[in-house]
């Protein structure tokens, strides 16, 4: 009898037979219920995840975020103004799925930089405040489109 074909099957023989001494399976946590268990009351459960216009991590200008709002919206962006502007800690609360709002709340934090946002005949339009009007007269002219 050959030992070194003996010896591969006496170890591997052991090592299957420690396979059944090991230890029991732990016990399931206290969350843990039985499948098909079904509840009172009908639960939701959206299909269609809705896309909010908000900031990201690498939006860093007004200039920007617009594109990127603009290229998820399927709509040119037109900004006609000599500065670009940073966005700031404010801008974060922007969290809407209606472009038209976001655009609103965004010309309200760069009010200060007299800029405006808004969307008319499909484009989405960025510029300096027009003398005389005010954001009341805007939003006015952009429900009438």
């Amino acid at each position: 009898m050959n030992v070194s074909r003996v010896l591969p099957f006496a170890i591997g023989t052991l090592m299957l037979m420690s396979g059944c001494t090991s230890h029991s399976a732990p016990d399931f946590p206290k969350s843990w219920q039985p499948m098909n268990q079904l509840s009172d009351q009908i639960t939701e459960i959206p299909l269609i995840k809705p896309h909010f216009y908000e900031i990201t991590r690498l939006d860093s200008t007004v200039k920007g975020l617009l594109e990127r709002w603009g290229e998820t919206a399927k709509m040119p962006v037109i900004y006609d103004h000599p500065s670009d502007f940073t966005l700031y800690k404010k801008v974060q609360n922007i969290r809407t799925v209606e472009l038209r709002v976001a655009l609103d709340e965004l010309t309200n934090l760069y009010s200060d930089k007299e800029m405006v946002f808004y969307i008319q005949n499909g484009v989405i339009m960025a510029h300096r405040k027009l003398n005389g009007v005010n954001n009341a007269t805007l939003s006015n002219v952009r429900a009438k489109k």
